[in-house]
């Protein structure tokens, strides 16, 4: 017993960064387990998650010019949510979760980035709330379209080759959750208190979200 509790203590292996081609790489979960992965508390999740990192990454590519990882928080809070309400502790769940999340900063990149060049041109007239719905449709729709046929050559063949740096990370977040101890606390609590911060800084202006100060001797001469 205590050797099973030991082996699913596991991390991801250095093979996942390489060294090995992609079709002998066992990844974390090996095919021959079964786990729940496609179900129905993970499409919701994931939708809404997709919907509140959505807005989030508009208003911000809107004020900064830049967007923010949806997969790293999203892999944690799917984690978080779904074995401390729904009490589900599969890792394939989560990761469904963090990838539908995810979709949501796709598409609020392709938003804040182009529909805003369309106004520039003086074509404003031409919004309306429909067809804003049906080119973020077809955008979404295009891009999943254009991962299908290679997905398999990315992820196997170039298995080693190609850094994916997000995405590394974002298994790396994944898998620490998932385990839990004082990892996935650490995670967490260094969320908790960027919100807390945020929330007082930009939300009530306790304090200036930009900081600034004069460095004496450089100050231009009248």
């Amino acid at each position: 017993m205590a050797k099973a509790k030991e082996s699913d203590k596991r991390k991801l292996s250095h093979e996942a960064y390489g060294g090995v081609h992609g079709s002998e790489y066992i990844p974390f979960i090996p095919a021959d387990k079964v786990l729940p992965e496609l179900t129905a508390v993970a499409v919701i999740v994931g939708s809404l998650f997709a919907i509140l990192f959505a807005a989030a990454n508009a208003y911000l590519g809107l004020k900064a010019g830049m967007t923010i990882s949806a997969a790293i928080p999203a892999a944690v809070l799917a984690t978080a949510l779904l074995k401390g309400v729904f009490k589900r502790d599969s890792i394939l769940e989560s990761n469904l979760v963090m990838a539908i999340a995810a979709t949501g900063e796709s598409l609020a990149g392709g938003i804040i980035f182009t529909l805003p060049a369309i106004v520039l041109w003086g074509l404003k007239d031409e919004f309306t709330l429909t067809r804003i719905v049906f080119v973020i449709l077809i955008g979404g729709l295009l891009g999943a379209l254009f991962v299908i046929p290679l997905r398999r050559y990315l992820t196997v063949e170039e298995h080693g080759k190609l850094i994916y740096p997000e995405g590394m990370a974002a298994a790396e977040v994944l898998v620490t959750s998932n385990q839990g101890g004082t990892g996935f606390m650490t995670v967490l609590s260094g969320m908790i208190v960027g919100g807390i911060y945020k929330l007082l800084s930009g939300g009530f202006g306790m304090w200036s979200e930009n900081l600034h100060g004069l460095l004496r001797g450089l100050r231009a001469q009248k």
